[in-house]
């Protein structure tokens, strides 16, 4: 469980805000997200922009299934 101490130092790594600049942040292994860069990368994902991405990143079927 982290150390109550190490809260108040917690920093978004995307956008840099401290956690008492944020509503809320959440914290993984290696990093933190605060809830207005997940807003974005939320919004990000939803937009009509993100269809191009979406499509270039489909698997190409293969032609011929190699033997094992």
């Amino acid at each position: 469980m982290p150390n109550e101490n190490n809260m108040d130092t917690r920093k978004c790594s995307f956008c840099g805000k401290s956690s008492s600049q944020v509503d809320f942040m959440i914290t993984g292994i290696d990093g933190h997200i605060c809830n207005n860069c997940l807003e974005l990368f939320f919004q990000y994902l939803n937009s009509n922009d993100n269809d191009i991405q979406k499509s270039e990143t489909k698997p190409k079927p293969i032609k011929k299934v190699p033997t094992p």
